[in-house]
């Protein structure tokens, strides 16, 4: 990777030389998120200097505002302010005074994304959570790795979410500690970022022709025919830049209280429909906004600071259109392509949920002409399997749903009425469903199991429809 990145060979250092602290390392499994903030919570109680990971800038700040709730049930009000969400959008104002306040331990449990995972010195850190498998091994220990400086003994604890690949460090938890790291997959020949980078450089030093690739030199064409780039002496040069985010591919929309004026923070073009639809709740530093609306032309979002009890979640639609096909092989009976499609994504309403209970409320469908929609053309890979492997993956998956439905039901039919009296019949025919498929039996389970419904509680009855909807679907239900 290293003779990737700068074109010559390198020599390897493999051997740390630092001192290593003592680690005590849990895989704590099957954890509900209200366990994961009593967790938390007793770790400031304790006194004990935290920082915890997780994959979303709202699941940092839900986590955050849920740890708090806790601490307030707990009689702890005064421990409130010693935890703080940390995550991109915030002003640099806000982060440098969350950091100074990490450093002296006026923040004792700080809730992130991986925008605390390096660079940035947050003190002596005792205890590092991750809430899910960060994805590789090295991020993993990168950020296991933020407890415990100074010689101090470091508590590192993984909490693993419901995915094939969290579970499977449950089952193998030695695979953490003898699997090799894996490499980093970069790729400096990339045009599309070449486009953006060659012209920094281009400002920053001429580049000599000589020294660039033929990637490179074709990228370069382009950017002289656009007239980003002048040539003169065998060297290409370029004015100033306009900045542009190496984390996203989208102008950046403030955040602005419409009430005062004051910018709450920023986000990028990119997830902002997702986000900061209108009606949207937008949860910043441990406060609750309400999207009122988006100005293209200020590249504002305008909200209203609010104390409501929900949050919400976006209700989407996608398409992917293919545009050509630049490239394409068969394996065996699998026949795989590369090419240019086109990617639309329509926001067309949104769902609301208890904070507390985590219930859903009610879904809100905009009316057509407030659709908020995103497109764009990328490079993707896909690929076809026969017919009848399709067929296949959708009556095992119709099999596996039926299996679920069975489960739940003995479950809820034990806790809420004692003993089912229809369980056995109920069972005998999901069991004959996963053998013939005949949707009969599922309807009389459907029937059977009416009174049971009526018992279960708004997130239990939203599992029960999902089940039954996946069945009934069967090739749209994955």
């Amino acid at each position: 990777m290293p003779q990737k990145l700068v074109g010559e060979d390198v020599a390897e250092i493999s051997d740390s030389g630092a001192p290593l602290p003592e680690r005590d390392i849990q895989i704590l499994k099957g954890l509900k998120s209200s366990e994961i903030g009593e967790l938390i919570a007793n770790t400031v109680i304790n006194d004990i200097s935290t920082i915890v990971f997780v994959d979303s800038r709202k699941e940092a700040e839900l986590l955050s505002l849920r740890v708090k709730d806790i601490l307030i049930k707990k009689g702890r009000e005064d421990l409130v302010e010693k935890v703080s969400p940390y995550r991109s959008g915030y002003t640099p104002e806000e982060r440098r005074e969350i950091e100074f306040k990490i450093m002296t331990k006026n923040v004792l449990a700080v809730i992130s994304t991986s925008a605390l995972e390096m660079g940035i010195d947050i003190g002596e850190i005792e205890s590092c959570i991750l809430v899910g498998y960060p994805g590789t091994l090295a991020q993993l220990w990168q950020r296991f790795g933020r407890a415990g400086r100074r010689n101090k003994k470091a508590y590192n604890i993984l909490i693993p979410k419901r995915n094939a690949l969290d579970q499977y460090f449950v089952k193998n938890p030695e695979e953490i500690f003898c699997r090799q790291m894996e490499e980093p997959v970069i790729n400096p020949l990339n045009r599309y970022i070449l486009k953006k980078h060659i012209p920094v450089m281009a400002f920053e030093l001429p580049i000599k022709i000589s020294e660039m690739s033929e990637t490179e030199k074709e990228v370069a064409r382009e950017l002289y025919r656009e007239k980003k780039l002048k040539f003169a002496n065998n060297k290409l040069y370029a004015s100033k830049q306009e900045p542009f985010s190496i984390r996203s591919a989208g102008d950046s929309y403030s955040i602005v209280e419409s009430i005062t004026g004051k910018i709450v923070g920023d986000i990028s073009e990119d997830i902002m429909i997702y986000e900061t639809y209108p009606g949207a709740v937008y949860l910043h530093n441990g406060e609750k906004y309400v999207v009122e609306n988006i100005s293209q032309e200020d590249k504002a979002v305008y909200v209203v600071k609010s104390d409501v009890s929900y949050i919400t979640e976006p209700l989407k639609e996608s398409f992917i259109e293919i545009v050509n096909i630049e490239d394409s092989k068969t394996v065996g009976k699998i026949q795989i392509f590369k090419g240019k499609v086109n990617v639309r994504t329509t926001v067309v309403g949104y769902s609301m949920r208890d904070i507390e209970k985590e219930e859903k409320l009610k879904d809100e469908v905009f009316s057509e002409d407030r659709y908020l929609t995103r497109e764009f053309e990328t490079v993707a890979f896909w690929w076809t399997v026969p017919a009848e492997w399709e067929e296949e993956i959708i009556q095992r998956n119709m099999r596996h749903n039926a299996r679920l439905l069975s489960h739940f039901i003995k479950e809820k039919g034990r806790l809420y009425t004692g003993d089912f009296v229809y369980g056995d019949v109920v069972s005998e025919k999901l069991l004959n469903l996963r053998i013939d498929g005949d949707i009969d039996h599922l309807l009389y389970v459907i029937k059977a199991t009416q009174s049971l419904s009526t018992k279960l509680n708004d997130k239990e009855k939203e599992f029960f429809k999902e089940y039954i909807r996946r069945i009934k679907e069967k090739e749209n239900s994955f």
